[in-house]
C-alpha cells in the first residue's frame, strides 16, 4: 500500500508546468516602445494522462500596444484540460520589463494602482504570492477554466491620473524641457502566465491542492 500511496504521489506532482509569454505596452505617441513578445501558445504534458493547455480566445497582441490611458483591453488567460482525468489548475502571472526581468514589488504595485483589472471569483489569490491563483472547479475532460481575469484597463484624467503618474507609466520624463526616458518609469511592460494542473483523484477539494500546485512552478 505505501508503494501504490508514493507511486500515486508522483503522479500528482508531476511537472506540468509551461509559460505563455504575452506583451501589454502602455503609453502613447511619447513612450519609447521596445519590440512586441509574439504570443506562443503551448500544450503541456504530463504523466498518467495529466494534459492541459493555455488559452486566451479574446487577447489580440496588437491591441495590447494600444494600453493608452482610459482604454480597456480584453485579457483572458483560461487554462483548458485537455487530458483524460480530472484535474485542479493554477496559473500564475508574471509582470515583465522591458529587458524580460520581473517588475520590482515597488512598481508591480504602483502599476496595478494604475490599473483596473476584472479579475474573475472562480480564482482564490495565493496569500504569500498574490500573483498565483488556484481555479476553485475541478475541471474535467475537455473542460475549460473561467478566464483568470477578462480585462485591462489604465487610468485617466476621470480616473485622477495625474501628470507625473502618466510620465511614469510612459517611461519618460522632461529634462531642460526636453522629454528623454526614465529608467524609473514603466514606459512598457510584459505578462508572463504560466499554469500548472495535478490530477484531482485523491484530493479533496481546491484548497487541498493549493501547495501541490505552488510547487509546480519555478523560482522567479
Amino acid at each position: 500500500m505505501k508503494r501504490m500511496n508514493a507511486k500515486r504521489k508522483r503522479i500528482l506532482i508531476a511537472v506540468l508546468v509551461v509559460a505563455l509569454a504575452l506583451s501589454l505596452s502602455i503609453g502613447s505617441a511619447l513612450a519609447y516602445y521596445n519590440s512586441v513578445t509574439e504570443e506562443k501558445r503551448n500544450v503541456f504534458i504530463s504523466a498518467e494522462n495529466i494534459r492541459a493547455r493555455l488559452i486566451e480566445p479574446n487577447w489580440d497582441a496588437q491591441e495590447g500596444l494600444k494600453l493608452v490611458p482610459g482604454k480597456t483591453v480584453p485579457k483572458d488567460p483560461m487554462v483548458v484540460n485537455t487530458g483524460e482525468t480530472a484535474e485542479y489548475v493554477a496559473i500564475r502571472l508574471t509582470f515583465l520589463d522591458a529587458s524580460g526581468n520581473p517588475l520590482e514589488k515597488e512598481k508591480l504595485e504602483k502599476l496595478l494602482g494604475l490599473a483596473d483589472i476584472t479579475w474573475n471569483s472562480q480564482w482564490k489569490a495565493d496569500p504569500a504570492e498574490p500573483m498565483l491563483f488556484y481555479y476553485q472547479d475541478i475541471l474535467s475532460p475537455g473542460q475549460a477554466s473561467d478566464p483568470l481575469l477578462s480585462s485591462i484597463r489604465c487610468h485617466d484624467e476621470s480616473d485622477g491620473l495625474t501628470e507625473e503618474e502618466l510620465r511614469w507609466l510612459q517611461g519618460i520624463k522632461i529634462v531642460d524641457g526636453i522629454i528623454v526616458p526614465d529608467s524609473d518609469g514603466i514606459g512598457y511592460f510584459s505578462i508572463k502566465v504560466e499554469g500548472a494542473a495535478i490530477q484531482a483523484f485523491g484530493l479533496a477539494d481546491a484548497a487541498a491542492a493549493e501547495s501541490e500546485l505552488a510547487a509546480l512552478f519555478p523560482a522567479i
